[in-house]
C-alpha cells in the first residue's frame, strides 16, 4: 500500500486517501467528499487514476462517499444514489446518470 500513499499531484497529502489494512484481501478503500474538494481538474484525474490502480492492483472494492460526480462516474462501476436517506438509483454509471429522479433530485427540474 505504500507506493500509493505518495501522489503525483502537488498539494495532495497522506490525508487525501485512507487506505485500510487488509487490501490484499479485498478490503474497502473508503473516501469522502471533503477530500476532493479543493482539489484541481488535473488532481481529480490523478485521483481517479490513484483509486483504479488501487482496485486493479489490488483485485479490492473499493467504497466511496463522493460528491464530485466526474470523479464517481470516471472511477466507477456501479453506483447507489442517496438522497434524504432513501435511495434514488443503484446500478451501473450510464444509467445513473440518466436516471430521470437523479437529475431532478440533484440538478432540480429544467
Amino acid at each position: 500500500v505504500t507506493k500509493y500513499r505518495s501522489f503525483p499531484a502537488e498539494g495532495w497529502s497522506a490525508a487525501s486517501i485512507a487506505a485500510l489494512p487488509g487490501l490484499s484481501i479485498g478490503v474497502l478503500l473508503a473516501l469522502t467528499s471533503a477530500q476532493t474538494v479543493p482539489f484541481s481538474a488535473t488532481q481529480v484525474g490523478a485521483l481517479a487514476a490513484t483509486i483504479r490502480r488501487v482496485a486493479h492492483d489490488y483485485n479490492t472494492t473499493i467504497l466511496m462517499v463522493e460528491h464530485h460526480m466526474q470523479l464517481v462516474m470516471n472511477v466507477s462501476d456501479h453506483i447507489v444514489v442517496l438522497a434524504s436517506g432513501k435511495t434514488l438509483a443503484d446500478g451501473p454509471p450510464a444509467v445513473v446518470q440518466a436516471n430521470p429522479t437523479v437529475v431532478e433530485a440533484y440538478l432540480g427540474s429544467v
